[in-house]
């Protein structure tokens, strides 16, 4: 995890394309905590990346 224009930013190790942000602490440990949980419940695939805004 790390700070980037004043908004946290940080990713699983095994899944550096799978980046999540968040406005707090707090927020980015959620948000990672449930990424893990998305990667572990044995379908395999992850979460659905969405597209990015241009």
């Amino acid at each position: 995890m790390w700070q980037e224009q004043g908004r946290w930013c940080g990713y699983l190790q095994d899944h550096p394309d799978h980046r999540v942000y968040a406005d707090s602490f707090e927020e980015i440990e959620v948000k990672l905590r449930r990424l893990h949980a998305d990667f572990s419940d044995g379908k395999g695939s992850g979460p659905q990346k969405l597209p990015q805004a241009a």
